[in-house]
């Protein structure tokens, strides 16, 4: 008795078939009198009524109605009586039809046997293009259209700037098949995956003046609010990762607010005390208070139809003379852990691709140097991964070319330039400084691994001079050399060693550093400028704790910190 449907089911797509292949054309199909009846598909719904794609929390858009056809009976077999009413198997899709997915109930080879050259298709899912993300965008689209000459306004300025139009898609294709894959994982229409190109234009160092930054525009408060951090190495912001989970966790945060998508889009642009407000104020004088009806700020009310109008170019491009270059459906870039310390030119290198692909995948770092506590990731292209893997093992040079020196309150720039080398100019560029900066604030530098051939040839004459002179309270400096004849073995550069084993007279000399404290002196300060840790000071002085005293004495080894700095660190503080 389980299996009189599927005997049924076989009897009619049989009987179906036969009348297909039939030489009397012009003939409507038939079916048995207990078979149901096949729906004629209606045409690919408009952009004003596509398919529906549930939110949580939200109500699904109405499907397009199909259009039935009366069909014409034939004499059937009747079938045996059951106990209970027989379930109507599903309507049959045609395989050129790409809205419809058809999954048979009941015994899988009785229903595979009875749809014969149907079967194949519906293993398959025929909703996207596996070969094209735009496709699979387009057959997302859910949201009702925005009316108005705002929208062919907006379409007309896009028309005339095919090259904005090109390079803007040119950058999406980095990001744009990640992004579609969180959305459709949070069940939003994918219209929400190019909110990107009207914030934008998908630049992942966009900045703008109101201090949003990103491909998703994130103002600093907001940012701080769904967790992106923003610090001195790194802004979240402008990962592409974070700021996408964060962005479409704030946009389904404002539909379950508002209940619309027009609204919540509304939100996001003006934010959600502005649409509030203006709904409140509609409510008071017994006003609609939908999108179309509410006061807005004059960019806000532009905001959906500039996104309106990015859908349709992208739903049909040809209508307005544009080209839009195919994106593979298949993920751009994958993730890698980052080093400890790297510089982003060795970290591109040992990718293998150019510095600016590089720095397209991974906009949030904010200094040459990424400075990882183990919990940043990179991201590469997925079949550039292996490489950077595999060079990283590799790589017997250091990765990093850079360190932090901890600047004084008012200590001028363009000394502290000289010692390392590099331009004022660079200095600032670095590390983010306007140009009109000329000293430095408490606190960290981003400065060259090495010092300047000059700084050192000339401090270690100083140094030379330093050690002839009669030990004098007036001829005390900061630091006080003083030689040790035997060193231990852990004080000798290792075979990672950052920088070539020291030579000459200042190396001689320098053994051993004795550090008078100064006022404000911390132990960390004072270990960020010589590159070694606060437990290595506590150890090599007998510390208990982290209070110093001033004119205390600290000795420092320097063959034992990040050889960065080692025995030329007497320079810094000289």
């Amino acid at each position: 008795m389980a299996n009189k449907p599927t005997i049924i089911f076989s009897i009619a797509i049989g009987a179906a078939i036969l009348q297909a292949c039939s030489t009397q054309g012009g003939r409507a199909p038939v079916k048995p009198d207990n078979a149901p009846a096949v729906a004629k598909q209606s045409e690919p719904p408009t952009k004003a009524a596509a398919a529906s794609i549930p939110h949580p929390g939200g109500k699904p858009a109405p499907a397009v109605e199909g259009e039935i056809k009366p069909v014409a009976k034939i004499p059937a077999v009747e079938p045996a009586p059951v106990a209970a009413p027989p379930v109507a198997p599903p309507a049959i899709a045609r395989p050129s039809d790409p809205k419809i997915i058809v999954i048979p109930s009941g015994d899988d080879a009785a229903n595979q046997q009875a749809l014969g050259p149907f079967s194949a298709a519906l293993s398959q899912d025929l909703t996207i293009n596996q070969e094209n993300l735009w496709e699979r965008i387009r057959n997302g689209f859910n949201m009702p259209a925005v009316p108005g000459p705002v929208v062919a306004e907006y379409e007309q300025w896009y028309t005339a700037r095919p090259d904005y139009l090109k390079r803007m898609v040119d950058r999406s294709k980095r990001y744009l098949h990640y992004i579609v894959e969180e959305v459709e994982r949070r069940n939003m229409p994918t219209e929400i995956a190019l909110l990107p190109m009207i914030e934008s234009a998908f630049n992942p160092t966009a900045y703008s003046r109101s201090h949003a930054s990103g491909i998703w525009q994130f103002i600093p408060s907001t940012g701080k609010y769904f967790g992106l951090q923003q610090n001195w190495w790194h802004d979240d912001r402008r990962d592409v990762i974070a700021a996408t989970n964060a962005a479409l966790d704030y946009l389904s945060k404002l539909y379950e607010m508002f209940g619309s998508w027009d609204l919540a889009l509304a939100a996001y642009n003006s934010g959600e005390g502005t649409v509030s407000r203006a709904i409140a104020r509609n409510a008071a004088k017994n006003l609609p208070t939908d999108y179309p009806s509410l006061n807005l700020p004059p960019e806000t009310r532009h905001y959906l139809p500039k996104l309106q109008a990015v859908k349709n170019v992208v739903a049909n491009p040809t209508l307005f003379g544009l080209e839009l270059s195919e994106i593979p459906n298949e993920p751009y870039f994958t993730t890698v852990a980052a080093p400890q310390k790297i510089d982003v030119k060795v970290a591109a290198k040992l990718a293998e691709v150019p510095l600016e692909e590089f720095i397209s995948l991974n906009p949030a770092f904010n200094r040459p140097m990424i400075n990882s506590d183990g919990s940043r990731l990179l991201l590469l292209p997925v079949d550039k991964a292996e490489a950077f893997s595999t060079n990283l093992d590799n790589h017997k040079k250091p990765l990093a070319s850079w360190r932090t020196y901890v600047a004084r309150k008012g200590e001028r720039l363009d000394k502290i330039a000289a010692k390392f080398g590099i331009s004022t100019n660079q200095l600032r560029e670095i590390n983010g400084l306007s140009r009109r900066t000329t000293k430095a604030s408490a606190g960290p530098l981003l400065v060259p691994l090495h010092l300047s051939r000059k700084t050192i040839v000339t401090e270690s004459a100083r140094v030379e001079a330093e050690k002839n002179k009669p030990a004098t309270k007036s001829s005390m400096t900061k630091v006080v050399l003083a030689t040790k004849e035997k060193s231990s073995a852990r004080d000798a550069p290792s075979s990672r060693s950052k920088t070539p084993a020291a030579s000459g007279p200042l190396a001689k000399a320098a053994r051993q550093l004795l550090y008078i404290v100064q006022k404000g002196d911390t132990l960390f300060s004072i270990s960020q400028r010589y590159n070694v840790t606060v437990a290595q000071l506590k150890s090599w002085n007998n510390l208990r704790s982290s209070r110093l005293s001033l004119g205390q004495k600290l000795v420092l080894k320097p063959g034992s910190g990040d050889v960065a700095t080692s025995f030329l660190t007497v320079v810094l503080i000289l």
